[in-house]
């Protein structure tokens, strides 16, 4: 017994060896200090994108109280220090345009399914109401920071009335 335990053990390092070589790199840059080595390259962007929000808050382009709705909100709240909310999980449009058009900015994500079912659509399909602050390289871009264009808000409102 205590022969094929020791056998077991021995041969789990020899399935780990392969592993632990091919992130090797990956390890070493992780342990040099840069802690975005491991991530898939959609969340770097989004984290860039926050630090992208974060300067421009320093430099009071973007108002401090501003809120923005995004997939993501904890990290949101978390890397660029703005109040942070989620968009309405429903496929109803009119739901989620009136819960956009309340709030300052948006992150669409063109990599994540809920951002694709819920959020884009009426983003992209009511795009006289947002602006595109920021977007990524790609074609297409993983992800952009719109902002609701309030005077246009306005405008539909005082039509609806």
């Amino acid at each position: 017994m205590r022969k094929i335990f020791w056998l077991v053990i021995i041969l789990n390092f020899i399935l780990l060896i392969p592993r632990f070589k091919a992130n090797l790199s990956i390890l070493k840059r992780n342990l040099a200090g840069e802690i975005r080595a491991s991530n898939r390259m959609e969340l770097n962007e989004l984290l860039n994108a926050f630090d992208w929000l974060k300067r421009q808050k320093e430099r009071r382009a973007i108002r401090e109280d501003a809120v923005v709705v995004c997939r993501q909100p904890q990290f949101c709240y978390y890397y660029s220090g703005f109040r942070s909310i989620n968009f309405p999980f429903t496929e109803n449009q009119d739901v989620v345009f009136n819960a956009l058009i309340q709030r300052d900015l948006i992150i669409a994500e063109n990599t994540e399914p809920l951002c694709i079912l819920y959020l884009n659509k009426v983003v992209f399909d009511s795009v006289k109401y947002f602006q595109l602050l920021y977007r990524t390289g790609g074609n297409p871009p993983i992800l952009g920071i719109f902002a609701v264009k309030k005077d246009e808000v306005a405008k539909l409102l005082q039509a609806q009335q």
